[in-house]
């Protein structure tokens, strides 16, 4: 049974390949060694998810409790191999406003809100160093891999069909700011797509608003040729490749009373600030997923 659980990997991550497909199509088509590039990471991704779970367990056996296990999983496991990840196959990541950022020893939660591009946002913002929880889709758990990951690390699932799952998130996110003080990182526009601007919707700032947070927005800016379109590397042919830009904004301090229409059009406005603008504008064609 576990040979066929990872053999799951080869055709989830030409999944994952035809998914970058549809969402490049209109930006860079990716060529082969660019499609090639999005299988190997996907697969190591999920290799390395397994191995981040097998070093989480001795933990386990030297007393330490779930919360404790899982803060190690996300500050160092997962961070060190996402970065590991991002420098193999997507190149350099360039910070700025890193000042903006909470320090790292800080006990104060926030929300990371930012636009999601593609699958490469999901590594590469592990080079902020900084500690946080994913709202992510319930479907992570049958990823070989990263369904233990997840669980280890105590990330936030949800099924966006389900009322039920939707309710637990908010108490799982609410605990999580008043007791464990966990920053929370969500994409409010809950798909990706990098040809047009897709509208927040409502879930992140309700999170906001009822937990009285700050937000933190990050614009994630990737470049065209972000999978690259040689078989040989930038680096190893002595050339520069564009980098993924991480944009920090500074801190939107929430209040309970605020409007949240209002709070939304401020984190949107200013995560689009410093972004090229969209291939396909709203009404010219229909969104990409």
């Amino acid at each position: 049974a576990a040979k066929w659980y990872f053999l799951l990997i080869l055709p989830l991550s030409c999944v994952s390949v035809y998914q970058e497909v549809k969402l490049w199509r209109k930006v860079q088509p990716l060529n082969l060694p660019s499609l090639v590039r999005v299988f190997l990471l996907n697969v190591c991704w999920m290799i390395g998810c397994f191995l981040c779970f097998c070093l989480s367990l001795p933990h386990f056996l030297m007393g330490k409790n779930a919360d404790e296990v899982g803060t190690f999983v996300t500050s160092v496991l997962e961070r060190r191999m996402c970065q590991t990840l991002t420098s193999w196959f997507l190149g350099p990541v360039r910070i700025v406003g890193a000042e903006h950022l909470p320090p790292a020893d800080d006990s104060l939660p926030v929300l990371f809100v930012s636009n999601h591009t593609s699958q490469i946002d999901t590594v590469a913002l592990y080079c902020l160093e900084r500690d946080w929880k994913w709202i992510a889709k319930k479907v992570l758990l049958y990823l070989p891999g990263v369904g233990q990951i997840v669980m280890v690390a105590k990330h936030i699932l949800i099924d966006r069909k389900g009322k039920a799952s939707i309710k637990k998130m908010y108490e799982d996110v609410k605990v999580g700011f008043r007791d464990k003080k966990n920053s929370i990182y969500i994409f409010p526009q809950g798909t990706r797509c990098l040809e047009r601007r897709l509208p927040f919707k409502n879930g992140a700032f309700n999170i906001a608003l009822d937990s009285v947070v700050p937000i933190v927005p990050i614009s994630i800016d990737v470049p065209k040729d972000a999978w690259g379109t040689s078989w040989i590397p930038a680096r190893f042919r002595g050339k520069t490749k564009a980098p993924v830009v991480l944009t920090v904004h500074p801190r939107i301090n929430v209040k309970a009373d605020m409007d949240r229409e209002a709070l939304k059009k401020q984190c949107f406005d200013v995560i689009y600030s410093c972004l090229p603008p969209p291939l396909v504008k709203d009404g010219e064609d229909k969104k990409s997923h």
